[in-house]
């Protein structure tokens, strides 16, 4: 499917006060990982 194919007709436009309300990145949320760390501890007796 092209875009020439997808039908637009009935999506309003876009006005102005919805752009000027527009937020850029508003629902951006980074991509995580997990971080895994080993811990060695070492008791010594005195």
């Amino acid at each position: 499917m092209t875009d020439d194919d997808v039908d637009f007709s009935d999506i309003p436009p876009i006005t102005d006060e919805q752009w000027a309300r527009s937020v850029r990145g508003r629902f951006y949320r980074p991509a995580t990982e997990d971080v895994t760390r080993r811990v060695i501890v070492r008791l010594d007796a005195s």
